[in-house]
């Protein structure tokens, strides 16, 4: 199955983008991953997390936008890698959990928020979203590939609360 693109949010900045990296695949069904367009002020959220040709050749778009086209299990790595394990102060694991260990992974990640910040946040409600569609797609109440369609949009809109409230 071709790859469809997640829009993923890093930022909340409206000023266009200046930078635009790319990084190609070597899979037949998709010659992209990811196309990541950041204006020069957020430049620092690059570092070594988003590997890729840089350019300023079609940039314009809005800073911040990520149109990534890889496999579901390595989006949801970078998610965990460069977003939530950082988010929660948690090392990051190699491996991706699987089916109900996700949900429950998921819901200790909304736990661990809620005993930091003692009520809901934008980013907890999302996440325990994201739980709830791991937990269907799990028991199959949703097909796989519309589940985990809907667990990166649910963790993308989480990813974008929480750049909104860290002011990125």
């Amino acid at each position: 199955m071709p790859a469809v693109p997640i829009l993923r949010q890093l930022t909340t900045c409206s000023d266009p983008s200046t930078i635009v990296i790319t990084h190609r695949s070597r899979a037949a069904d998709r010659p992209l991953d990811y196309r990541l367009e950041i204006c020069h002020r957020h430049r620092w959220l690059l570092g070594k997390r988003w590997p890729g040709r840089r350019s300023s050749e079609s940039a314009g778009g809005r800073c911040g936008a990520v149109l990534d086209f890889r496999p579901f299990e390595t989006v949801l790595k970078s998610h965990q890698s460069n977003w939530l394990g950082l988010l929660t102060a948690d090392s990051g694991s190699s491996t991706v959990p699987r089916s109900h260990a996700l949900a429950a992974a998921l819901h200790e990640e909304v736990q661990w928020l809620l005993d930091c910040k003692r009520k809901p946040t934008g980013v907890t409600v999302a996440l325990h979203h994201a739980a709830a569609i791991a937990e269907a797609t799990a028991s199959g109440v949703l097909p796989l590939a519309e589940g985990q369609r809907q667990l990166l949009n649910a963790l993308s809109v989480a990813e974008t609360l929480d750049a909104a409230s860290r002011g990125a």
